[in-house]
């Protein structure tokens, strides 16, 4: 059924960034089972903090974009306080146009929304499967946000400042991966900035 190819899609993306699939082969399954086939060679999430707009007001043209160079599909709404925030999974079809592409999405962000809503980049991975790496660097890159910057690059964030190795233990491995597995992006947030701190 049509109508519930968005749903559908987003929950295999949900159960992807989540880490609830196994192997790359069920996810390939679940995305022949919806007949979705992503034709990129790069992927990377785009977190958007949606500061005043609500979720209701975004605009429907918004929720999928298929260009001939890139496809992108909201797949999470996150509430959370004091603003909501909306994640997208971007594929693109040549790793080095991350930029141009990202770029051309907050235009027609900016166009529809009129105004420019604060945009944390995770990094490009190779694989979908590989795709929950992005989205942990799109929170962390949105968490740098600031009075100035609009729009935040993982990739500059882990350029500009370096950190000394950290010895994780076990624990603190466990309590952030069930962070992550639950969703609870506030408590994994925090857990990564006392880590990092």
């Amino acid at each position: 059924n049509k109508q519930q190819l968005p749903y559908a899609r987003e929950h295999i993306f949900r159960l992807l960034l989540d880490r609830r699939l196994e192997t790359e082969i069920e996810l390939n399954n679940l995305l022949e089972a919806i007949h979705m086939d992503l034709q990129a060679v790069s992927y990377f999430i785009l977190t958007i903090d949606l500061g005043s707009i609500k979720q209701k007001d975004f605009p429907i043209q918004l929720l999928e974009i298929v260009e001939t160079d890139y496809q992108a599909y909201v797949v999470e709404r996150l509430v959370t306080e004091p603003t909501e925030r909306l994640v997208l999974v971007v594929g693109i079809m040549d790793e080095r146009h991350q930029m141009k592409v990202v770029e051309a999405l907050r235009k027609k962000l900016i166009l529809c929304l009129n105004e420019d809503l604060i945009l944390g980049v995770g990094s490009t991975v190779d694989s979908l499967f590989s795709l929950h790496i992005s989205y942990v660097a799109s929170l962390i890159a949105l968490h740098h946000k600031s009075e100035k910057m609009h729009l935040i690059y993982y990739s500059d964030i882990s350029n500009e400042e370096t950190y000394p190795t950290i010895d994780y233990t076990d624990g603190q491995i466990f309590k952030l991966t069930n962070h992550l597995k639950k969703g609870d992006v506030t408590s994994a947030l925090e857990m990564i900035h006392q880590l990092i701190s």
